[in-house]
């Protein structure tokens, strides 16, 4: 659909571009009753690659930040996944692949 639209409104000089949030620390998490962003990664570890597992608001907001500049005047169509590796459903081994590859 970020395509589409992005095809769409070319026309009138609009960009349209979007942002795929993973697991972000914020108050309302905090009023569900997971009291820290350390309580909230240790919920999705060994689902997302990157520590600390849980995002802050921070990593969102700023990519808002450089969509609404001036410094994104060419991109357009675009998603954007900041989730720290959730979206790559990658399986993080206990062990590295040398150690496993010996047996």
């Amino acid at each position: 659909m970020t395509r589409h639209a992005a095809q769409w409104f070319a026309q009138y000089h609009i960009r349209v571009n979007n942002i795929n949030p993973g697991p972000i620390f914020t108050g309302m998490v905090k009023e569900s009753g997971i009291e820290s962003q350390a309580a909230m990664g240790e919920l999705h570890k060994g689902k997302i690659n990157l520590p600390p597992y849980a995002g802050e608001a921070d990593d969102i907001g700023y990519a808002f930040v450089y969509l609404a500049s001036d410094e994104s005047k060419f991109m357009t169509g675009a998603d954007l996944v900041i989730d720290g590796g959730w979206s790559t459903n990658s399986f993080i081994p206990q062990k590295n692949i040398h150690d496993i590859l010996q047996k």
